[in-house]
């Protein structure tokens, strides 16, 4: 008997160049997903914990800019509780001046001088600050039972220019007037003036001339057509134990 020979023929299956390319294809496209997606995933974690950073942060501005304004409520309400209390109390302090002002006799008074009159020593004085001449000034004292200004020291000088708030660039009459007779310097009671108070200039004039205050200096010039500012002052008796 002839035997028989079999050969078995393997043959393996190669795959197509399409397949494998298709599958590679496939491969880079899964990568490629998942990197977007791990990209997006990143960013959205991001994005989140950027929100929730924000979030916090707006709270904590928001909640000290709440604090700031009611801090500012507060202290406008006590400065307008301050101020009211402020006015209450000048207009108490208003109303008490008023009831000690009216309960108080004058007698307990020991200013001896009118009102807008000022005192030193046995003299009130009053500063008139309108123009008239010398006569009509004396005449205008006179009305109110005073003279014309008669300075009679120096320690008077420095009362009278300081206390009464002489002005230094203005002028004002006083009871000085030279004596038309002699020539000489005398006050309206008669008396002479202290030398060193004396004007220093002889006057050169033929009209009648009249002396008036200027800063610490006495002046003279003409009595008349000459108007000039004015002091008064009213002599009276001190009262016993006064």
């Amino acid at each position: 008997m002839q035997e028989e020979e079999t050969y078995t023929s393997l043959q393996w299956d190669n795959p197509s160049p399409n397949l494998c390319q298709d599958r590679l294809i496939s491969t880079k496209s899964s990568g490629v997903y998942w990197l977007v997606v791990a990209i997006s995933f990143v960013f959205w974690v991001g994005s989140l914990m950027a929100s929730i950073f924000l979030g916090f942060v707006w709270f904590q501005v928001s909640a000290i800019v709440s604090e700031q304004q009611e801090k500012l409520i507060q202290h406008e309400k006590e400065l307008q509780n301050f101020t009211q209390w402020r006015k209450n109390h000048e207009r108490q302090m208003t109303n008490c001046q008023t009831f000690v002002q009216s309960t108080i006799s004058p007698a307990f008074n020991h200013s001896p001088c009118p009102d807008t009159w000022i005192h030193n020593r046995e003299s009130c004085y009053r500063v008139f600050e309108k123009h008239q001449e010398w006569n009509s000034s004396k005449e205008e004292c006179q009305k109110m039972g005073s003279e014309l200004l008669q300075i009679e020291n120096k320690k008077e000088m420095d009362f009278v220019t300081g206390r009464l708030k002489i002005r230094s660039d203005l002028d004002y009459w006083v009871g000085l007037f030279q004596n038309e007779l002699n020539q000489t310097w005398v006050w309206l009671d008669g008396s002479s003036p202290s030398p060193d108070l004396l004007p220093e200039r002889k006057p050169q004039s033929a009209d009648q001339v009249c002396g008036y205050l200027k800063g610490k200096l006495l002046l003279f010039s003409k009595c008349t057509s000459i108007w000039k500012y004015f002091v008064c002052e009213k002599k009276y008796a001190p009262r016993p134990g006064v």
